[in-house]
């Protein structure tokens, strides 16, 4: 019998089967070292579970044995369960550090009921984000990258039309700000927080930031988003046309993931793209999440 090795693990192929059956069947392996079949722990496991090796050694010829012995933690396991989901699709997928890869392609591993590295994130987008629910058997596909939102108004803003009246608000002459600003008070228009900090030039919260540099972004057009749940929404053209954008907020550099994709399954209830606005000192990104239903189509699309 053919045999196949994963670490310091040897396992015996079955079926009368050889390692370049393996390889081009399942689409794993790597041969070096006088041609011996090599595989990744994840691998290994797979086959086993695939019933295409067992182990030499008897003592780990359990399921539960030979995953603790193959899968260093839950951290591991939970990206074993979608490497293992990715490889029922066809699709040839590697561990790559902290993440798995499928061609060229980054797939985040990420548990719905666990807070997301923001960060990490931003800095590994383009990427396909896979998050697995609370039951460990669902994983749901998202593909995330980084969006440059701009739109295409002119605006002009002049403060001293404008008085200030509690907390920072102001009611202010109608030509001192642009048409989409403020509500009608008896022919003046009431600026909200955001708009007031903008037009003050006192933007010190977050909230004030964000709202200022999609403004500045060619004249975006920013109501508040809190019938979606969202924090804003936003026009690049026209505020009589939908919106095309709904704008969470996150919590700083951690998220709590379930609150993403609830927020990405409104913005498809609602047709708008879901972006995700991340501050930092002296920086503002926007990431974009946006659900796959079918992530093998995906990948036969984009032709790993």
């Amino acid at each position: 019998m053919h045999r196949a090795i994963s670490g310091d693990l040897s396992f015996l192929i079955l079926d009368d089967k050889g390692p370049s059956f393996i390889v081009n069947r399942y689409r794993v392996g790597t041969f070096f070292n006088g041609g011996a079949l090599h595989l990744h722990p994840f691998e290994a496991m797979y086959l086993f579970l695939k019933g295409k090796i067992r182990p030499e050694n008897d003592a780990y010829s359990d399921t539960a044995t030979l995953m603790r012995r193959l899968l260093g933690s839950g951290t591991d396991l939970d990206m074993f369960l979608v490497f293992m989901e990715l490889k029922e699709r066809g699709l040839r997928v590697r561990r790559d550090g902290p993440v798995l890869r499928v061609g060229s392609t980054e797939v985040v591993v990420q548990k719905e009921s666990s807070t997301v590295d923001m960060h990490f994130l931003i800095e590994h987008s383009p990427c396909i984000v896979a998050a697995i629910d609370g039951d460990g058997g669902d994983i749901t596909f998202f593909s995330s990258s980084v969006e440059e939102p701009a739109g295409s108004n002119s605006f002009s803003t002049d403060a001293g039309g404008c008085t200030e009246l509690f907390d920072g608000r102001l009611l202010c002459d109608p030509g001192s700000v642009p048409p989409w600003f403020g509500e009608p008070v008896g022919g003046l228009k009431l600026l909200n927080e955001e708009e007031s900090a903008f037009v003050s030039g006192k933007c010190t919260k977050d909230q004030d930031l964000v709202f200022r540099d999609l403004v500045e972004r060619g004249g975006m057009i920013v109501k508040s988003g809190f019938k979606y749940g969202a924090s804003f929404r936003a026009y690049r053209s026209s505020i009589e046309e939908h919106a095309d954008y709904l704008i969470h907020m996150t919590g700083g550099d951690r998220d709590e993931f379930y609150r993403i994709s609830r927020a990405v399954r409104v913005a498809h209830a609602v047709r708008k793209e879901m972006l995700f606005a991340y501050v930092r000192p002296g920086k503002i990104s926007y990431m974009k999440l946006m659900r796959l239903r079918d992530i093998g189509s995906y990948f036969s699309t984009a032709g790993p």
